[in-house]
């Protein structure tokens, strides 16, 4: 996949001291550099922690909603 962005001035210095430091080409530094970030997010990690606090917070407002009925027969 072909994708443009635009770099800021400050990213676009840390690129070019990244490619002289490790004389890679452009396009392999980027990948990279995408991969790395992407794979830092742990974006499965995350869903899958606010599907567990959801299932939680749902399982206790059930919980609140059973104690509103008190002793009621």
């Amino acid at each position: 996949m072909q994708v443009s962005v635009r770099l800021s001035a400050t990213v676009q210095h840390k690129l070019e001291n990244a490619l002289s430091a490790t004389h890679k080409p452009r396009n392999a530094l980027i990948n990279e550099a995408l991969e790395y970030y992407l794979d830092s997010l742990k974006i499965d990690e995350v869903q899958n922690n606010i599907k567990r606090r959801m299932k939680a917070y749902n399982q206790a407002d059930k919980r609140d909603d059973l104690a509103d009925f008190g002793d009621w027969p």
